[in-house]
């Protein structure tokens, strides 16, 4: 076996969480050196089940699914499928002005993995240490999954909340002064160094990456950020 794929389609009876549990599972299950990739559900299951009350992922799911692959190691991505954005459950053919807006949603995802791609190809992973803040419980935070990646003197968070609240959470970073430089998409995230930590708020069923930079080179003003890595 060259490559070995996990395909769960959780939308709308599992948890998001089980997305970064069955990669987790199967990760365990392999050699390191085995290539693990993630097939993301992009389509309504109601076309292939006749299950009622089912509906197709929103973009911000579709997003955190990809963000649940990468922070937990896989190798590649993929999306099931093209032809599905077309349909829906009891329509055989969608109305095409629905299948532009679908398929640029899924077109915006492209630059944004690109940009990944390139962190974890020729970056550095680091730990850090995530903590719930007050508002939110340990047992809430269970629902997140993080990946820390340094890459041209920049560090680069990459958060995914798979739970149905917002997370609120303290980040120990590496050690020197760091400042929040921007984000890879910028709504679904926000955070802010407080005394010493990066405090940080995450939207339900969301991901994004947010971008810190030491914050000598932040005061310089010495590069603004572009929303790309640099190579």
């Amino acid at each position: 076996t060259d490559i070995v794929t996990a395909d769960p389609y959780p939308i709308p009876q599992e948890p998001l969480q089980s997305v970064a549990d069955y990669v987790q599972e199967l990760r365990e299950g392999v050699s390191p050196d085995m290539p693990v990739w993630l097939c993301v559900q992009a389509f309504d299951s109601g076309i292939y089940n006749g299950v009622g009350n089912n509906r197709e992922p929103t973009f911000s799911e579709i997003r955190c699914m990809t963000y649940l692959g990468l922070t937990h190691g896989v190798n590649g991505i993929m999306y099931y499928s093209f032809a599905d954005l077309m349909r829906r459950a009891g329509r055989q053919n969608e109305n095409p002005l629905n299948f532009r807006r679908r398929w640029a949603q899924m077109k915006c995802i492209a630059p944004e993995l690109q940009t990944l791609s390139t962190l974890l190809l020729h970056g550095e992973e680091v730990p850090v240490q995530v903590q719930p803040a007050a508002e939110t419980d340990a047992k809430a935070l269970e629902q997140l999954s993080h990946r820390a990646i340094r890459h041209g003197g920049r560090l680069y968070l990459m958060l995914a909340n798979a739970g149905e609240a917002s997370l609120h959470c303290e980040i120990s970073l590496l050690p020197g002064e760091w400042a929040c430089a921007g984000y890879l998409q910028g709504a679904a995230l926000s955070g802010e160094m407080k005394d010493g930590k990066l405090a940080v708020v995450i939207a339900p069923r969301n991901a994004d990456t947010l971008i810190l930079e030491p914050a000598e080179d932040k005061l310089q003003d010495r590069t603004p950020y572009s929303g790309h890595a640099e190579n």
